[in-house]
């Protein structure tokens, strides 16, 4: 018994759970398109350029730019959307003993790459954020349907989601709240003058409860 348990803490060490491979992505002339933009009028993109300002060298371009993607689409483009993206997940008995952990080492890494690399934010409760972040505009026709707390409000709930994964990735997340100087580990009745900071992690914990909410509720919302 002793051995098939080292067996499998060793083969945790070794193996790699989870690989999960970039999206199948197709061929486009969309960056050519900007290139010669960007040589003609020094923008980064063709949406830059209003029709009404474009020549017929533009207009030449972008027709030959259409039967190169029609060429594209017909061949490679086939290929690629026969491609499947490559997953690859294994997951072992010892990984269900505590499940809530296991996938907490996953959604944690996950979450703060998101917070570092997002380039938008959705909309978030404001009765899920703290007052100091509540809008104080409407969000309507003449800001894009966008408050002046958007960002800082999807920053936030971000935030707590990833202090709360830190929490379940630390299985001695709670240890703080309790001390243990009383206790003498030659005397069994001393783990009874083990103090707890009950309202410190009752605090604690309704942290975490709120963030694993947080994460249920904008699950959908998780993308960059």
């Amino acid at each position: 018994m002793l051995w098939n348990i080292q067996k499998n803490i060793l083969k945790r060490d070794n193996e790699l759970k989870v690989k999960i491979g970039p999206y199948i992505s197709r061929f486009t002339t969309s960056g050519l398109e900007d290139f010669w933009y960007k040589l003609r009028y020094g923008v980064d993109s063709r949406w830059a350029v209003d029709d009404e300002n474009t020549d017929k060298w533009d207009e030449m371009f972008e027709k030959v730019s259409g039967k190169l993607q029609t060429i594209l689409n017909a061949t490679v483009n086939k290929i690629q959307d026969n491609r499947k993206r490559k997953i690859k997940v294994k997951i072992d008995n010892y990984d269900v003993w505590s499940a809530d952990h296991t996938l907490s080492l996953i959604i944690l890494p996950t979450l703060k790459r998101l917070a570092d690399s997002k380039h938008g934010s959705p909309m978030v409760d404001i009765n899920d954020v703290p007052a100091e972040l509540h809008p104080t505009d409407v969000a309507d026709e003449t800001n894009g349907y966008t408050d002046n707390t958007v960002h800082e409000r999807w920053q936030w709930v971000l935030n707590e989601m990833i202090w709360t994964f830190e929490q379940l990735a630390n299985e001695d997340n709670d240890s703080l709240f309790y001390d243990h100087s009383a206790v003498d580990d030659g005397n069994l009745e001393s783990w009874k003058n083990i103090k707890i900071d009950h309202e410190g992690l009752k605090a604690h914990n309704n942290r975490i409860d709120r963030g694993t909410i947080l994460f249920g509720k904008y699950y959908r919302a998780l993308w960059d």
